[in-house]
């Protein structure tokens, strides 16, 4: 499912549509097989995750599937099952990887809007103390849209889009460390790694046009 998730935009439109449907049906047989043996913590963990993932890739059962509590669910498995721990990591690692993709994506095109909420809703799911919920209403980043980035994961100070963008990417690498400290299953595994080589790569190089 990580592998699906990671790849879903990489094809052309109809092939992407494909991977959509299939993911979409595979995590929903996920969730229903899950839920019928709720009973026990691990499946009760694991069902959350299967659940919060369909809300990410929006397919969830009851829309809207999007909020910004997202990531934060997936902070929550722990206390269900350990053993769902490290899908829930995996699942954080795809939403990182989303949301940076769609903000180097967007950064200068008029559809930047459309992903802030994804950014918040991982900025409050991995950790920020504050996010200024301001960055809802920019309809393209501002020097403050970097600052209260940057300031959500801990970063120095920055008014910029490089600034802004390494911080961010440091923030996906640092998730996949988390992720890779876990028993993730090894093609999760090689994927998360390759997730996270690309991002530190990518960080410690200037931003073009930033």
């Amino acid at each position: 499912l990580l592998a699906d998730a990671d790849t879903l935009r990489s094809e052309g439109a109809v092939l992407a549509d494909r991977r959509d449907a299939a993911l979409a049906f595979r995590l929903r047989r996920a969730r229903e097989g899950l839920a019928a043996d709720a009973a026990t913590d691990r499946s009760t963990g694991l069902a959350l995750v299967a659940l919060t993932a369909e809300r990410l890739v929006d397919s969830c059962p009851d829309r809207p599937c999007r909020g910004l509590d997202r990531v934060a669910a997936l902070e929550t498995v722990a206390r269900w099952s350990a053993e769902a721990t490290p899908a829930a990591a995996a699942w954080r690692v795809i939403a990182a990887k989303r949301v940076l993709d769609t903000v180097e994506v967007t950064i200068d095109r008029p559809t930047w809007h459309l992903g802030t909420p994804d950014l918040v809703d991982l900025l409050l799911g991995t950790g920020a103390e504050e996010v200024d919920i301001s960055l809802l209403r920019q309809p393209s980043p501002q020097p403050e849209t970097w600052l209260a980035l940057t300031r959500a994961v801990g970063a120095a100070d920055a008014t910029d889009a490089d600034g802004g963008l390494q911080a961010l990417r440091r923030r996906v690498a640092a998730l996949c460390d988390q992720a890779l400290a876990l028993d993730l299953p090894g093609d999760q595994r090689a994927l998360v790694r390759q997730i996270r080589d690309r991002a530190a790569r990518a960080a410690r190089t200037p931003v073009r046009g930033g």
